[in-house]
């Protein structure tokens, strides 16, 4: 190899330009042996990697090989490099492989991470305090700018601090305690630097700590002392100089910490009281969700809850006047003012218990009744805003404050009149954002009773509680689980609709996540869910392709004989939706039926009833159709494709292939045959297209029985897949593919494509 002899060609920019080419190559031995050249050679020139890692770090790759190495690759250049731009790239390609399809890359990027991250030599090497601390800082900048650059990123971070080094596991219980270790010097340093910033130019870092240390408090191990958080005082209570991430994460590190810490000096949440109270009618939803809790729980502290329930009264007199207007029908036009109240009277309903200060609200007039309790009022004033002739933004912010109060008052999701008002939205109505908008509400509700209720076991196997507490406990948990599996059930059709909706990525990932959940518990029928689930595995964003995979593998799992008889035609059913979206992208990807696939190949009766069935769902016979032939067109090219990416262990399943779908192919070209003999009578041009895209799938179809043939090196025909012994199968290393050429109307490609099947079409029958 030149390289061997003289390292000094890599300099050369026809090299460098043949190595950033050949990195694309469609064999993944190429594209290893490209990762083998820049493993060896370039990283030990410094001044090469900045023209090549970006390119080389295939993370994403479809090989497992490549990702693999790509992984280790990435972690020699991240130890080794001092650009922090560098690092959080390198960083979010091996963080977003650890919900990777294939166990060993899940791994390896898990095990890449705790090394770098918290078993690293910073934290080993004997080192002053300062240097020690210097080091730490630059390691949580680098997280602190990963996690900020999307949502994905930071929840992939924080489930794996908190499922891979938090908790303990078979894993790391070796190391735990020193895993545990090292999360407290990270919160000290964090905590250090934000204190040491205060009012600096450094403002940007601060916020990407304070959202950092934000991650850190949410663990049930607590890690920030009663001094820091106090030390912390200047951010929780900044207003005018206070950035909106400032004072956000500021609130989210109280309301966390303040779960652990059972006495802190009065002047300290005298102070943060007053500031968060003062500042409720100014913040926005995302705000109010951490302040109230916070608040509430400061004021719990002091004993002095009389401040929020007068702050509750001054809401409910503000919103009261609307109410009129609503009984009068004139509330059609937006009003921001009341949307705020609305939000913020749901905070109250939500988070605080102002039972006890019912005179308080008599003596304000507020209309409450007779036995009324403080909660029902709330609701009752909500509710009205529910109402058809209100404007759809205001009873937007309704009805999600609604399920808001709900949330922690679960037995208002058996109240008729709320759940009519909800089945109104999620089940008549065709407006996929307010769906989505309200669906995301009873999904927080049905996340936060599973978390409530992991806790709560949690706890009591280690406290071993009195029977009557036990059994009150046990009561309410099963209370809240019909309630969330009577939701769950109610609204999955809902979920189903979103996930296929084609509105916003958001709207999508509503559906996605319900769904998760639907699964995940074990609610609904494994029939009705199986088909939307292979739905996701279509989906051209590949965190929801990745959620469909692991849903599909759960499934398979607990409901196999459920669920195996449909996969063919659900596939089906998906590309359909798929091909409705998005043409280009059926063809785009060549490893969804791989993944599909191996989810099941372990099962052999699930595996021969998939491969017998999905020929079957290759239906020609509608050949003067023009829309479906061009799909079915599609569906044969994607079908092609995917499989020919499979890798069969078992001569039989290559054979059950072969042998159906040339089945396909001989009854078809017979058809074909008499349809072109009669071509020159056809007039009709669309006909001319239905029978062009005909001609093309039987064409795409035996250039694919001849490839499969090819690359497994099976020579016999007409050979019956049921005489068959169990063999494996010999492949050869790098399977080939097929140039899938599409018919497109119009006279050229009219002209292609009938003389390719003229040319075929006794052989084919």
């Amino acid at each position: 190899m030149l390289i061997e002899r003289d390292p000094r060609v890599i300099y050369i920019p026809s090299v460098k330009q043949t190595l950033s080419n050949r990195i694309k190559d469609p064999s993944s031995l190429v594209r290893l042996a490209v990762l083998d050249i820049f493993d060896q050679y370039i990283l030990q020139k410094p001044e090469l990697i900045g023209d090549f890692y970006k390119s080389l770090i295939l993370t994403a790759d479809k090989s497992t090989a490549v990702r693999n190495r790509s992984i280790k690759i990435a972690r020699r250049i991240f130890n080794d490099s001092s650009d922090t731009a560098s690092k959080v790239f390198l960083l979010q390609k091996i963080l977003r492989r650890i919900d990777d399809d294939e166990e060993s890359v899940v791994e390896s990027a898990k095990g890449t991470l705790m090394d770098i991250l918290f078993l690293g030599p910073s934290y080993k090497s004997n080192q002053s305090e300062s240097k020690l601390k210097d080091e730490c800082m630059k390691l949580m900048l680098v997280i602190g700018k990963l996690v900020e650059k999307s949502t994905s990123d930071w929840d992939l971070f924080e489930k794996f601090l908190f499922e891979d080094i938090i908790q303990a596991n078979d894993e790391n219980k070796r190391f735990h305690t020193e895993l545990l270790q090292v999360c407290q010097v990270m919160t000290m340093c964090l905590v250090s630097y934000t204190v040491d910033n205060v009012d600096t130019e450094k403002q940007n870092n601060v916020d990407t700590c304070l959202g950092l240390l934000s991650i850190f408090t949410k663990s049930d191990v607590p890690f920030i002392s009663q001094d820091q958080l106090m030390s912390l005082l200047p951010y929780i209570t900044a207003d005018t100089t206070a950035t909106a991430a400032t004072s956000y994460y500021s609130w989210v590190i109280l309301r966390n910490s303040l779960n652990h810490l059972s006495s802190l000096r009065e002047s300290f949440l005298k102070s943060a009281q007053t500031s968060v109270l003062k500042r409720l009618t100014k913040l926005n939803t995302r705000e109010l969700e951490v302040a109230m809790p916070a608040v509430w729980s400061l004021s719990v502290m002091l004993n002095d809850t009389v401040k929020i329930a007068n702050a509750a009264c001054s809401c409910l007199s503000l919103v009261l006047p609307f109410v009129d207007l609503v009984l009068e029908n004139i509330l059609i036009d937006v009003d921001h003012k009341l949307i705020r109240l609305l939000y913020l009277l749901g905070a109250f309903g939500k988070y605080c218990d102002l039972e006890k200060y019912r005179d308080i609200f008599v003596k304000h007039r507020l209309g409450i009744k007779p036995k009324e309790t403080v909660f029902s009022l709330i609701t009752k004033v909500i509710m009205i805003f529910t109402k058809s002739n209100v404007n759809r933004d205001i009873r937007k912010a309704a009805l999600r404050n609604l399920i808001h109060c709900a949330t922690t008052h679960s037995k208002l999701f058996l109240n008729d009149r709320v759940l009519n008002v909800m089945d109104t939205e999620l089940l008549q109505n065709d407006d996929v954002p307010l769906k989505s908008f309200i669906l995301q509400g009873v999904l927080e509700f049905l996340e936060k009773e599973e978390s409530d209720s992991l806790k709560e076991n949690t706890n009591t196997a280690k406290e071993k509680p009195e029977k009557s507490s036990l059994m009150a406990d046990n009561q309410r948990i099963n209370n809240n689980e019909d309630i969330c599996a009577s939701l769950a059930n109610r609204y999955l059709q809902t979920a189903m609709s979103l996930c296929t909706s084609g509105s916003s990525d958001a709207d999508v990932f509503t559906g996605v996540k319900f769904l998760k959940y639907v699964v995940r518990m074990g609610y609904g029928s494994p029939m009705a869910c199986i088909g939307p689930v292979i739905n996701l595995q279509l989906s051209t964003n590949p965190y929801i392709r990745t959620v469909g995979q692991g849903l599909h593998r759960e499934l398979h799992e607990k409901y196999e004989p459920l669920v195996e008889n449909t996969y063919a035609h659900n596939l089906f059913g998906a590309f359909k939706i798929s091909y409705s979206t998005s043409k280009e992208h059926c063809l785009d990807e060549s490893m969804i039926i791989h993944k599909f696939y191996k989810i099941f190949e372990e099962s052999k009766g699930a595996k021969r009833k998939f491969l017998k069935q999905l020929p079957k769902t290759v239906d020609l016979k509608r050949f003067q159709d023009c829309e479906q032939m061009q799909l079915m067109e599609y569906y044969v090219a994607f079908l092609s494709k995917n499989l020919l990416e499979c890798k069969f262990t078992m001569n039989e399943d290559v054979y059950t292939l072969i042998h159906e779908f040339e089945l396909v192919v001989q009854y078809n070209a017979l058809i074909l045959k008499t349809e072109m003999d009669r071509m020159a009578d056809i007039k009709d041009q669309q006909q001319v297209d239905a029978l062009g895209y005909y001609a093309s799938s039987i064409l795409i179809l035996n250039d694919f029985v001849n490839t499969l043939r090819r690359n497994y090196r099976l020579n016999q025909k007409n050979i019956n897949p049921d005489e068959l012994s169990s063999t494996k199968v010999k492949t050869i290393s790098d399977q080939a593919s097929i140039n899938v050429s599409l018919y497109c109307s119009g006279d050229g490609a009219n002209s292609i494509v009938f003389q390719r099947a003229k040319e075929q079409v006794f052989l084919l029958m």
